[in-house]
């Protein structure tokens, strides 16, 4: 027995050789599950040791009875720039970085009552008194029959810079686009100036071509042959059409100071109100309208109505030497598109 051996067996006892077999057999089998058990629990400790060490975040391991600091990861160290000294064996509201003793004793005990706290935005001061932005966690969880509280430190400082900056980005991006609807602003009242004056200037040098080709015809009309009569039409023509494009620079203008109104718009019955109104001030044309059912459009009225009657009235203008005329006035498609 002094040499190692389990048991003995004396020659009368050898009923016990078996029983005992098996007892020495089960101790054995005991053992080596607990050399494995424990192997298991050093390998385990190991790999938390080394994720310990190497994380990438601060963490802190407390008591979860008495708040005390029980172990902190080099990165934490190098985050917040204390020695380690300044952490183990203190209690977390007696450290520098956390000095807020009441903000750190509630939450501490919130810790205590829920097992769980995250701080999304926390502001923590490292030894040179910078600040630094973090991420805070904590859980409690327990290790054999002792609870222990783990806190997760994230450094945030670069993300809380960049989100800094794109809020600055923002901010510029926003006054350039108010500057620039300013200046928009003012080149739509220029260029409406423009319209105005341009419609204006031009009116009394285009009323002189017309009432100089009005007398060229009345007074002259024995004179000229049938292509100088040719051309009195086409100079007239001219000056009735540079008319319509000058009346169509003023409704251009008066329609940009309006706001646009969207709704659905009936082109089809639309440009059957215009064709009518044509036909009637015109009763001895000959006009055929093609125009093409359930046309609609998401719109302004006011908008659509005007350019409809300017490309009609233009056709019904331009066609009056065809007997007859035809006037497709409306594409066959839905207008579906602005």
């Amino acid at each position: 027995m002094k040499s190692g051996a389990r048991d003995y067996i004396r020659k009368e006892e050898l009923a016990r050789l078996v029983p005992t077999i098996e007892e020495v057999m089960r101790e054995v089998e005991t053992g080596r599950e607990r050399q494995r058990a424990e192997h298991s629990l050093q390998v385990s400790e190991a790999r938390y040791r080394r994720l310990f060490e190497t994380a990438q975040d601060g963490i802190l391991t407390l008591d979860a009875d008495t708040g005390q600091i029980t172990d902190l990861n080099p990165y934490l160290i190098k985050m917040l720039g204390y020695p380690q000294e300044d952490f183990v064996g203190k209690k977390l509201w007696e450290i520098g970085t956390f000095k807020d003793t009441e903000a750190s004793k509630s939450t501490f005990l919130e810790l205590q009552t829920q097992g769980y706290v995250r701080y999304e935005d926390l502001s923590l001061e490292a030894s040179d008194e910078r600040r630094v932005d973090v991420e805070f966690v904590s859980n409690v969880y327990t290790v054999g029959d002792k609870k222990v509280i783990q806190c997760n430190i994230r450094n945030i400082t670069r993300r809380k810079q960049a989100e800094a900056q794109v809020r600055h980005l923002n901010a510029e991006l926003e006054q350039r686009l108010r500057d620039q609807t300013v200046q928009l602003e003012v080149l739509n009242k220029e260029a409406e100036k423009f319209n105005y004056s341009i419609s204006h200037d031009l009116r009394a040098p285009l009323r002189r071509i017309g009432g100089f080709a009005q007398a060229l015809e009345e007074g002259y009309a024995g004179k000229l042959d049938a292509e100088g009569q040719h051309f009195i039409e086409k100079i007239r023509a001219s000056a009735e059409h540079m008319g319509a494009l000058l009346d169509g620079l003023i409704e251009v203008a008066r329609f940009s100071r309006t706001e646009l109104r969207r709704e659905p718009v009936d082109l089809t019955a639309m440009v059957r109100r215009i064709a009518t109104q044509l036909q009637q001030d015109a009763p001895g044309r000959k006009v055929e309208f093609v125009i093409a059912g359930g046309i609609s459009a998401n719109g302004d009225l006011r908008l659509l109505q005007s350019v409809l009657e300017n490309l009609l009235n233009n056709a019904y203008k331009f066609t009056a030497e065809r007997v007859p005329a035809a006037l497709n006035s409306v594409p066959r498609r839905k207008a579906t598109e602005e």
